[in-house]
């Protein structure tokens, strides 16, 4: 029997918590997710349950908790197995730099970093409530808004874009809320926030959510700000793109008119290199077996598919993982062969 644990920000969901017994030796793994109700939290429960369904004596435990900066950091520490993987941050990680500037061995750490697949992300959802006065993000002038968590990835791209669009200073010309992406999209709920900053696939079921009973608009970068300095370096960074949110992907209340153009980006399902590998060939081959269980999970999971698994590289696959890609006949690009 296969035990499946999730955890929300600490707090446990399952109605009892696994305990192995002495005739049935289990294999126990953590893996690491971003605020319960995201993009990532769904699509690892749904791998966390698919694995459950198909690998016998495995138990994955998923906590909601942290950044994925952190997550990047306990995988390559090996405090963790599983964790969203992003071709931006490892990047960064690989380099020394932004959040990892002052980590001596970040580099070195990085090596110890492995990849399962990639999948779109979705794209930085800039919300407002249509009788804000906010249509343009000029308009956060002298309002409380929030970037994301602090210190994570998604606050300093959010930050870069507003400050480098506006030309305003955070935290002089317009407030932002400290908080994680949780109790950031209550507050936006409670209209304690003017405008809420947040990358996801949409239809997202939190803006679905508030769009049911209030007006919302979108905020869209235009041509010309995606020539900006600070911009133009997000969407240069590895697995950045540009996105479109329909207009009407959040039904009759969203009051855009035209589609929007947001940034976008690309991550992972990653480990480390002490994972397994025959374990993670049999992930791997379950996964993507069980496809059509991912794509009845969520509309925006239709996107997730084998010619995605390898989009914007970024970190080498795991061994175990690339076993799997060329037994069905993959060809493997150099940007993310297998190292060991």
């Amino acid at each position: 029997m296969k035990r499946i644990i999730t955890s929300a920000i600490g707090l446990t969901v399952a109605a009892v918590m696994a305990i192995p017994s002495a005739t049935s030796a289990k294999d126990f793994y953590k893996m690491s997710s971003i605020a319960a109700g995201t993009t990532v939290y769904s699509f690892q429960t749904t791998f966390v349950k698919i694995m459950a369904a198909n690998i016998k004596d495995v138990e994955i435990q998923i906590s909601a908790a942290g950044k994925a900066t952190r997550h990047n950091l306990e995988a390559a520490n090996y405090k963790i197995d599983f964790y969203m993987s992003s071709p931006a941050v490892y990047d960064l990680m690989s380099k020394k730099k932004a959040m990892y500037s002052k980590l001596e061995n970040a580099p070195a750490l990085a090596k110890n970093l492995r990849n399962l697949f990639n999948y779109p992300f979705g794209s930085w959802h800039i919300v407002t409530f249509a009788d804000s006065g906010i249509k343009e993000l000029k308009d956060v002038k002298g309002k409380r808004i929030y970037l994301g968590a602090p210190g994570g990835s998604a606050f300093r791209a959010a930050k870069a874009i507003v400050e480098g669009v506006t030309g305003y200073t955070a935290g002089k010309e317009f407030e932002f809320i400290k908080l994680g992406f949780g109790p950031a999209r209550q507050a936006f709920q409670d209209r304690q926030t003017a405008l809420h900053i947040e990358p996801t696939a949409a239809p997202a079921p939190a803006f679905q959510q508030i769009a049911l009973t209030n007006k919302i608009r979108l905020i869209g970068l235009k041509d010309a700000d995606w020539k900006i300095p600070g911009v133009k370096a997000q969407i240069a960074a590895p697995g950045r793109g540009i996105g479109i949110i329909p207009k009407g992907v959040y039904g009759k209340n969203q009051v855009n008119t035209e589609d929007v153009q947001a940034l976008s980006t690309t991550v992972g399902l990653g480990t480390h290199n002490k994972m397994p590998a025959d374990l993670i060939y049999k992930m791997t081959k379950a996964f993507w077996e069980n496809l059509e269980t991912v794509h009845k999970t969520a509309p925006w999971m239709k996107n997730i598919t084998l010619k995605n698994a390898f989009v914007e590289g970024g970190m080498p696959l795991h061994k175990g993982a690339a076993k799997y890609y060329r037994e069905i006949g993959l060809k493997i690009p150099d940007s993310v062969k297998p190292v060991d």
